[in-house]
């Protein structure tokens, strides 16, 4: 009689605690957000900006239908980042010790419990009542939520769909430096080249964020043909559209990318060539979302994208932070065999 396997049982999907299998799914507010967030990009950060404001008879109307947009996109993105971060709280991971894994909860639900409130605020109250310490304090603990969503997908850091979540953090947290330090250049002057080189650095992070999938092996192999197709027709369309922009607008082009994504590390002649990067973000998040089992990790891509390079306004951050939300619990599920990843046990506010 062979003696019983010592090593310890993964859970399956068919064992695993409610908790953790609704991790597996994006909320449901989550797509409204994500669509909506895509609709505010198109709308508001691109096409308001092609249209003359001294054409009023189309610029009002664009203006004040792109702002119910956003209203939805932020309100479904508040919504379900609260319900994200719940779930993240909830859920230990088997992976770190009890205690670290309670400093690591404890740590997301005090930094969330810091920005979503202010948010909620600069969102809902009238603008002429939002303070403009409220937007700064939201755009630091946006990021610094950024920054400890992704050191909490460390210790899966060999499982592909941690990457972009541990990018993703190391941006924001660049992106944080960098505003610190333009606070700080009217005083130190000699501080303008730290702030430089965390500027490119966010940039070139932004764009690389999505494109680290690529070396996802699973990529190679599970995809089926129609969702390559799809999504790389996406990311061709993208991608001429950026270049069809670039030939009409000419040097107006770098406005239109600073405009929509932040970025503006490329000369303005050079500007379509972000729709390279772009591009293939957009044909990787599509073909994530046409795949039943990562579609929360397309989602978060949809979501990252939208937000554009360390965003300024609330809707911005809000899209920024469910991006990172969603990057970091399709992190904390994934294996590489396909099983869960999280299983109970007894510690300190887990489940037994």
């Amino acid at each position: 009689m062979s003696a019983p396997d010592p090593r310890p049982r993964a859970s399956t999907a068919s064992d695993e605690p409610p908790r953790v299998a609704a991790m597996r799914a994006p909320p449901t507010l989550a797509w409204l957000a994500a669509l909506a967030a895509m609709v505010d990009l198109a709308w508001n950060r691109i096409a308001v900006r092609l249209v003359d404001p001294n054409d009023r008879a189309l610029w009002i109307p664009l203006v004040e239908h792109g702002r119910f947009v956003r209203n939805v996109a932020a309100l479904a993105g508040l919504v379900a980042a609260s319900l994200a971060v719940s779930s993240l709280v909830r859920v230990p991971s088997p992976l770190e010790s009890p205690w670290k894994s309670l400093f690591v909860r404890l740590t997301i639900a005090g930094v969330a419990g810091l920005y979503l409130p202010g948010v909620a605020v600069a969102l809902l109250a009238p603008r002429e009542h939002v303070s403009n310490l409220l937007v700064v304090l939201g755009l630091l603990s946006g990021s610094a939520l950024v920054a400890v969503l992704a050191s909490s997908t460390l210790p899966f850091r060999r499982v592909a769909p941690a990457w972009p979540s541990l990018l993703a953090g190391a941006t924001a947290l660049l992106a944080m430096i960098g505003l610190l330090v333009a606070s700080l250049r009217t005083i130190l002057p000699a501080v303008g080249v730290l702030g430089l080189v965390c500027r490119h650095g966010a940039e070139l992070g932004w764009l690389l964020t999505p494109l680290l999938l690529l070396a996802d092996p699973e990529l190679r192999v599970a995809p089926r043909r129609h969702r390559v197709v799809a999504a790389a027709l996406i990311g061709l369309v993208v991608m001429g559209l950026a270049m069809v922009l670039q030939s009409l607008l000419h040097d107006d082009a770098a406005r239109i990318a600073y405009g929509a994504f932040r970025v503006a590390m490329l000369p303005a002649g050079a500007s379509w060539a972000y729709g390279i990067p772009i591009g293939v973000s957009f044909a990787l998040a599509s073909m994530h979302l046409l795949w039943p089992e990562h579609r929360q990790l397309g989602l978060g891509l949809l979501l990252w994208i939208a937000a554009g390079l360390a965003p300024r306004t609330p809707a911005g951050t809000l899209y920024e932070v469910l991006a990172a939300l969603l990057l970091a619990r399709a992190a904390l599920v994934a294996h590489p065999d396909g099983r869960a990843r999280l299983t109970p046990y007894e510690g300190p506010l887990g489940e037994s």
